[in-house]
């Protein structure tokens, strides 16, 4: 905003001190080959009245050269830009005002805060069908495999969730015995004293895979048989089916298994046997760090010194959709100055737009951007790559295992000393959501490669394990140290929260392996009885981060103190808003249940105030466009009138040209004081904002 001058001004003459009235001093301050644009300089300070003080303002083209347009930056430079002139009295104190919250409380934008200090919780009613078998008319029973094999990893009940898959083709089914026809159910042969699966899922597809792949995950089309609660006890375990699955004698099946204990129970080991090639994925308490609560962790970049120009970042993230978009940085990089930003992922930015910056030089950085939809930006699990690579100039995103954006033309070198998870240098602009899977290569990864590691967890047999510079799964579940597998170093985190997903969702993080349970088939005529039941789960929120803020005044401190904004207290409250019930199968909203608050938090501004030398603006340019501008040797010349900043204009001051166009030019500026009376004396010169 432009600043108003008042001056206030004596209207009667004075005798003039001088010895000749009308001599002039002439005070140089920029001259054509000045190396700086901000100087002291030494004004007269003496009792001489001055008739006139003039500023003689004097440009010329760099080297009185002139730009051309294969030589744009030769003489005058090709843009205009602002190039204001300024004098500071530093004798002087400029008060500006400033505010503050008294109160930032994370994820929350009103000015009233219920609270709660007691962990509230959202309820999901689970509809489940128990099966009663009554009795047994006739039964065949079909086994395949009776291997010793022991698998601890199918239903790992001592973990939060878990989820297999398992493979048995139609030979293995054959040579059992078995024809086309239904599956009643299975009997599962336990080794130890097992364990209870809770919300235990069992279901069923053909498929024509004859192995399983960690890359290419089979996750929709299966026919729910069994759904219930389990307990586990050492020896034959009977699944009856609450409806059975029709074999159609010719396709291998995919068994799909999941649980979630919210209390984990005993850990189940299984018998099994050992396959020529990978007959089942499982995937086990998969927690994920979650950001949202104002939370980030300080990536450790010991090995990161061998990134240049190739680069690969992959995670999955489930961004909040409550509160996307926003403007958010879920990674973010540099090499010695913060704002040097050398890699940066909005994800998103308000504006909807995914950025993607990678590799800084000559005060810029490389970026690419796309608009991103709302199931990319949450709700749901994303699995995000970035690449870049210098030599090319192509930088890429790619999302869930497909190319979804492309950007030429990028060849800023890539380095990297520090990094933050979450938020971006200044620690603002938290990620709202959740991430796992971390993943940071020296090497640019093709589609065929993202594919690869996207669901798998990345061992040592990897092609590229050596290119692999920090692996953190993300899955600690508790505290706020993080694990680079790969390096076995720590990161450590802020405000960091766990969760983890219901075992039926789990999509992300299976491994491979060649040995499956021991499984028998059982077809026959059941007198069986089935009822719904609901099974409750709940979830518990996030905590609400809230700072308060107190002024420290330093008016008396020195005389160019700012009053600080002071930290007094970190606290995690919860919102005391209603309580949710969700339909836990369809994930519709079902009903509340009211929360009382403990209290109440009101957010309103402190005052306080920044201290700087005493600024005013002389002259306010703008540089003219340079292309073929010729200002010759000499240059142009203005004048203009100073006069009314003589009480200004006395002793030593700070004298400077900023706002971007100080350098487009060249300046030769001096101030001409024209000894004699001056129409009016000036008092003072003050500025009203």
């Amino acid at each position: 905003m432009k600043k108003i001058i008042v001056c206030l001004l004596i209207l009667f003459g004075t005798k003039s001190f001088a010895q000749v009235t009308g001599d002039t001093i002439v005070v140089k301050t920029f001259k054509y080959g000045s190396a700086t644009r901000d100087t002291a300089i030494q004004f007269p300070n003496n009792s001489t009245t001055y008739e006139k003080i003039i500023m003689r303002y004097n440009m010329r083209c760099k080297n009185g050269l002139v730009s051309t347009s294969s030589q744009r930056n030769l003489g005058c430079g090709e843009w205009d830009y602002s190039c204001n002139t300024y004098i500071a009295d530093s004798s002087r104190i400029e008060l500006s005002p400033q505010t503050a919250p008294n109160y930032i409380v994370s994820n929350f934008t009103g000015t009233v805060f219920p609270y709660t200090t007691l962990q509230p919780y959202d309820y999901y009613n689970y509809s489940q069908t128990n099966v009663t078998l009554n009795s047994i008319t006739s039964e065949t029973q079909y086994t395949v495999g009776t291997g010793i094999t022991s698998i601890p990893n199918f239903l790992k009940t001592n973990e939060k969730s878990g989820r297999s898959q398992l493979l048995y083709t139609a030979a293995e089914l054959t040579a059992a015995g078995f024809t086309a026809g239904n599956i009643d159910g299975l009997i599962l042969n336990v080794a130890n004293a097992g364990g209870t699966a809770n919300f235990f899922s069992l279901s069923i597809q053909h498929t024509t895979l004859t192995a399983l792949s960690s890359a290419t995950l089979t996750l929709n089309t299966f026919t729910n048989v069994y759904n219930s609660n389990y307990t586990f006890v050492n020896g034959n375990n009977r699944i009856q089916f609450f409806t059975p699955f029709t074999w159609n004698g010719t396709s291998n099946l995919i068994i799909d298994c999941s649980f979630t204990n919210s209390n984990p129970s005993t850990p189940i080991i299984f018998n099994g046997v050992t396959t020529p090639s990978v007959s089942a994925l499982y995937a086990n308490n998969n927690y994920a760090v979650d950001l949202e609560a104002n939370g980030h962790i300080n990536i450790n970049t010991t090995f990161f010194n061998t990134i240049s120009n190739e680069i690969t970042v992959s995670f999955w993230a489930y961004g909040d959709k409550t509160l996307m978009p926003a403007n958010t940085s879920v990674l973010y990089g540099w090499a010695t100055n913060p704002n040097d930003r050398t890699l940066n992922m909005h994800l998103p930015w308000s504006d909807n737009n995914v950025y993607f910056d990678c590799g800084f030089s000559a005060g810029g950085f490389d970026r690419m951007n796309k608009v991103s939809t709302s199931v990319n930006q949450g709700g749901q699990w994303n699995h995000w790559a970035f690449t870049k690579n210098t030599v090319s100039g192509w930088m890429r995103i790619y999302l869930n295992g497909a190319l979804w954006s492309i950007s030429p033309g990028k060849s800023k070198l890539i380095s990297i000393m520090n990094m933050i998870l979450g938020k971006d240098a200044t620690l603002a602009n938290n990620y709202k959501g959740k991430v796992n899977g971390l993943t940071i290569w020296n090497k640019e990864f093709a589609l065929a490669d993202v594919k690869a590691i996207m669901n798998s967890p990345i061992l040592p047999t990897h092609p590229y394990y050596s290119n692999l510079l920090a692996y953190y799964k993300l899955d600690e579940g508790t505290g706020s140290i993080v694990n680079d597998t790969k390096n076995s170093v720590t990161s450590t985190g802020t405000n960091v929260v766990w969760s983890f997903d219901r075992g039926n969702k789990l999509t992300r993080m299976f491994y491979e392996t060649n040995v499956k349970p021991n499984i028998t088939f059982v077809q026959g005529v059941y007198s069986i009885t089935t009822n719904t039941v609901i099974s409750k789960d709940s979830i518990a929120r996030n905590p609400n981060i809230v700072q308060q803020y107190s002024i420290t005044s330093n008016a008396t401190v020195t005389p160019m103190a700012n009053d600080v904004v002071t930290l007094v207290s970190t606290n995690n409250y919860y919102s005391a808003t209603p309580l949710n019930i969700y339909d836990g199968n369809t994930g519709a909203l079902t009903g509340t249940i009211a929360s009382t608050p403990q209290g109440t938090i009101t957010i309103s501004n402190l005052n306080y105030f920044n201290r700087n030398p005493y600024y005013i603006e002389l002259m306010s340019f703008v540089t003219p466009y340079g292309i073929g501008l010729d200002f010759g040797m000499t240059g142009k010349t203005w004048y203009f009138d100073m006069s009314d900043y003589a009480p200004l204009l006395k002793g030593k001051k700070r004298f400077l040209m900023t706002l971007g166009g100080e350098w487009q030019e060249q300046m030769d500026i001096d101030f001409l004081f024209i000894v004699g009376t001056p129409p009016r004396n000036v008092l003072e010169c003050n500025q009203i904002w």
